[in-house]
């Protein structure tokens, strides 16, 4: 069972996001750290809003996480929802927050530079069907397939490092 830190005031925006959070914590290792809804401050502009960070062994993930009923197709851009809602790829905002935290991070902590951030989606829906084009299908799951994802340290492509030494300063950073 994972670790689970829930920040001072917050909770999980919706059932989703419910549902998701509790997955994790009870489908991953007791070596892995979960955190939902975190809210990290730039200058000059508004919060990002994190569904949840996961602090593995191996790297850092920004889980963003949409509850979207009926099925999912689209490409790196645009995906249908249900056959009849557009909706903008959240990959590409999640990968802009994945790359917003390590900055905070190194920010923070000198030497962090060398620790992978990966961003990914979670879809909170156990029955509709997902088929995606383009490279973001390779980081968009089912919310019960994404254990298996963040466990795979290979998934990175090298891009992983060791992050045990570092977990308890990731925690309180």
């Amino acid at each position: 069972m994972a670790k689970l830190i829930n920040l001072p005031g917050t909770r999980p925006a919706n059932e989703g996001e419910t549902l998701v959070v509790s997955y994790l914590v009870d489908h991953l290792p007791g070596t892995y750290t979960i955190i939902p809804n975190v809210e990290i401050i730039q200058r000059g502009r508004s919060p990002f809003e994190y569904d949840i960070i996961v602090i593995a062994p191996h790297a850092i993930y920004v889980v963003e996480i949409k509850r979207w009923l009926g099925g999912i197709q689209g490409d790196d851009f645009t995906w249908l929802v249900d056959g009849i809602h557009n909706r903008p790829n959240p990959w590409i905002t999640a990968n802009n927050k994945s790359r917003v935290l390590k900055s905070a991070l190194e920010s923070r902590m000198p030497g962090f530079k060398s620790t992978w951030t990966e961003a990914v989606i979670a879809i909170a829906d156990s029955d509709g069907q997902i088929n995606l084009r383009g490279n973001c299908r390779e980081r968009v799951f089912r919310y019960t397939d994404l254990p298996a994802f963040l466990m795979d340290a290979a998934a990175l492509e090298g891009k992983n490092g060791d992050l045990r030494p570092q977990r308890a300063n990731l925690e309180n950073a």
